[in-house]
């Protein structure tokens, strides 16, 4: 006559047979009952907790940036530039005129230069030279100075304001204050 089991069992069996068959380097599970038989789901957990854990490496996909511009590879000059050496008067004056015979190009302007990279060229015209025409190629180049139309309107301000305070003739001290008064209180409200 043959025993009968309980599901329980018969489950556990079927459990233990399933995890010899997938993984034969995994020893056999013997699972301590001192109370009651666990339900299936306890029993699969406690199988679980037992498996070695394997972790899966996911692929990350390689991000791409539409919205940044690809930099142009350099030109064949790969030269090692001096760095932060000044600018002579004969290489602001070489910029002066190269400008006035190419226009502010400095792509172009720059393989004229061995020694100095495009950016410091125009770097050097931007911040220092467009300012200053006069002194380097003489007086003849004054009305290439560039000048803000702001400070324009700020020496002609000036002007209107020294002439109103000499109208008033008032202390030259007094004067004094009221302009500083003046200044500060139209440069807080630009």
């Amino acid at each position: 006559m043959q025993e009968t089991k309980s599901y329980d069992e018969i489950s556990l069996s079927q459990q233990s047979k399933e995890i010899d068959e997938t993984s034969n380097e995994n020893q056999p599970i013997l699972i301590y009952l001192d109370g009651p038989v666990p339900s299936q789901t306890d029993s699969l957990d406690l199988v679980l907790q037992c498996l070695p854990k394997t972790k899966k490496r996911i692929a990350r996909r390689k991000k791409y940036d539409f919205h940044t511009k690809k930099r142009k590879k350099m030109n064949k000059k790969n030269l090692n530039f001096e760095k932060h050496t000044p600018f002579t008067f004969e290489e602001d004056e070489k910029i002066l005129n190269l400008v006035i015979e190419h226009g502010p190009r400095f792509q172009i302007i720059s393989k004229f230069f061995l020694d100095r990279s495009q950016n410091a060229v125009k770097n050097r015209y931007y911040k220092f030279l467009r300012y200053h025409w006069d002194l380097i190629l003489g007086s003849n180049y004054q009305h290439f100075n560039y000048v803000m139309e702001d400070d324009i309107q700020y020496q002609e301000k000036s002007e209107e304001l020294n002439n109103f305070l000499e109208s008033m003739n008032l202390y030259p001290e007094v004067t004094n204050i009221m302009r500083n008064l003046i200044t500060q209180v139209d440069n807080h409200f630009r």
